[in-house]
């Protein structure tokens, strides 16, 4: 069956300068790391809005595409317009994406990035708990406790399931898939394989080789406990006859080091999973692994463990 785009009503698309360039997915797998690779190159433009998830949430999608367009004003003459939003490969929570990009950019190219799907839905509880459901209440919950309620954890690493959801509008070939674990081996050489596919220059001098890895989830972690230090009411006193540095210092090399932050540092760390959820887990993403498996075509033994 031949699906044929239908443009939004209304809406003069070919006057407006939104991207034809996705990085969709999958949340925890490392988009943010090569997102800031790729705002280096001179070719590509990204908005301040880290993702702007403007075809999965209905109440972006409804202001339609001038103001998604919007977002994009500060592009320069020529530059691709680049958006990294993983509620896109979300369809049990946003059903209607791959649609609403289709009819609104039927020629998009995407990338997908993918991870141990164990290891990703783990880490997703951590960033949802910390960041998005419990903001920065210390772990009361194990991981499967915490999923009976909110299984987006468990469905965003079912990666037969959310590609497939764009195989129904777009070609195989307008997708560029790849493994988190590259990333740890030479995060340029996967920035160059995205500039490939989406047509630009993949020199490595367009990037900026000292970039690190991002791990938003421990980073706000770490605020979380200073933030917790700050509110004693000795370094409140005293927080105002300290440099920022001496502050840092005194953090780092002293109160790191008390049972009192410990005690707090250890709150914010999750509960371990459970190895008997662990080989639950591994057993239910089979089918996905030996998907992912035959479309990237290459083994991934460790994906089983």
């Amino acid at each position: 069956m031949t699906i044929t785009a239908t443009p939004l009503k209304s809406q003069p698309i070919s006057k407006l300068a939104y991207p034809k360039t996705f990085i969709i997915g999958a949340a925890k797998s490392g988009t943010t790391t090569i997102c800031n690779v790729l705002k280096d190159h001179p070719q590509i433009h990204l908005p301040e809005t880290k993702e702007p998830s403007f075809f999965a949430w209905d109440e972006q999608y409804e202001q339609g595409l001038e103001h998604y367009a919007a977002l994009y004003e500060e592009a320069e003459e020529g530059q691709i317009l680049l958006d990294g939003s993983t509620p896109y490969s979300r369809c049990t929570v946003y059903p209607e994406a791959a649609r609403r990009i289709f009819e609104a950019v039927p020629d998009a190219k995407f990338v997908y990035l993918m991870r141990h799907p164990v290891d990703r839905a783990f880490s997703h509880y951590c960033h949802r708990w910390l960041k998005e459901v419990r903001k920065g209440e210390p772990f009361t919950e194990t991981f499967k406790e915490y999923v009976q309620n909110d299984p987006m954890c468990i469905d965003d690493s079912l990666y037969k399931l959310q590609i497939e959801q764009y195989l129904q509008y777009f070609p195989k070939n307008r997708f560029l898939f790849l493994l988190t674990e590259d990333l740890g081996k030479d995060k340029i050489e996967l920035a160059q394989k995205i500039c490939r596919h989406f047509g630009i220059d993949d020199a490595r001098e367009n990037f900026d080789s000292g970039q690190a890895n991002s791990n938003v989830t421990s980073e706000y972690r770490e605020i979380l406990v200073k933030n917790t230090v700050r509110d004693f009411p000795l370094i409140k006193l005293v927080k105002p006859l300290l440099s920022s540095s001496t502050k840092e210092w005194l953090y780092n090399n002293v109160l790191r080091k008390t049972s009192f932050v410990n005690k707090k540092v250890s709150g914010f760390k999750p509960i371990p999973m459970a190895s008997e959820t662990r080989q639950e887990l591994l057993e239910f993403y089979r089918e996905t692994t030996q998907w992912v498996e035959e479309l990237t075509g290459r083994d991934l033994p460790h994906w089983y463990q």
